[in-house]
This record gives C-alpha cells, structure tokens and sequence, in this order.
C-alpha cells in the first residue's frame, strides 16, 4: 500500500467519523425536544382573571397559535384528524388582556384542549385538558 492510499483511506474515515457524530448529535437534539408545557389547574385557574369575554369572532386580534397547535400534533395530544378549519371552538379574553384562551375541539365531546395565552409577553403560556362535564357538572350540547 503506498502513502496516498493510506493518507486517502485516514481522511476517509476521519469523514466517516464526523458524520457519524453529527448523526448523533442531532438524533439526541430531537429526541430531548421539549413539547409544550401542560398547566396544572391551579395554574389554570389563576390565568382566568374577573370575566372572560369571548373573541371567537375578533379573529384579527386573536394570538397566532399554529407553531403551537403544531407542537401539540407532533406530541400527539391532538389528532391530526380533526380538520384545522374546525379546529379552534371559541376564544375568550378577560378583561384587562392579560390572558387569552383558545379552545380547541377534541374527538370527545365536552371535552377541550385549551391553550394559554399569555398577552404581556405575546408567548403561549401552555395548555390544559378541560373536561367540562367532569370539571364543571356542565352538560353541553354541542350544536
């Protein structure tokens, strides 16, 4: 074997080498990936300050949540079943626009996936699971 094939074949592997560690590297970086924070109640329940007031039809005004909607399908708490355009049930603001909520429908019934905006730092503050027939003794009839 001569000099140039052994200088070739240490290069070689030295590449190998690198993409090898950059797979890796990367794998871990998306396996280690955050999903979005789910909120206990109590820090649900502090979120919802005096009376909410419904913006489902401000639609200009409401938080732009599909980066985070996106992270909920890429973790599964949503199903990618439910079509986008009926995705979003009702919005709700209070009063003094420190918080949004967004309901999103799930394929139960009375049941909703609520996402936490947090308006002063314009930042989805995270999400909680609402089951208002358990939550609330509230029995609704969807439309």
């Amino acid at each position: 074997m001569t000099i140039n094939k052994l200088i070739h074949l240490h290069f070689i592997s030295l590449y190998l080498t690198g993409v090898i560690i950059f797979i890796v590297v990367i794998y871990r970086k998306l396996k280690n990936k955050k999903g979005p924070k789910e909120l206990s109640k109590e820090k649900f329940e502090s979120t919802i300050i005096g009376k909410m007031v419904e913006t489902t039809d401000d639609i200009k005004t409401m938080f732009n949540i599909w980066p985070f909607v996106n992270n909920l399908k890429r973790v599964k708490i949503i199903t990618k079943k439910i079509d986008e355009n009926q995705l979003v049930y009702k919005a709700y603001r209070d009063t003094i626009n420190k918080f949004e909520h967004i309901l999103l429908t799930t394929e139960k019934e009375n049941n909703f996936i609520v996402i936490v905006v947090d308006l002063t730092k314009k930042k989805a503050k995270g999400y909680y699971k609402l089951d208002l027939k358990n939550e609330y003794k509230y029995n609704y009839i969807s439309p």
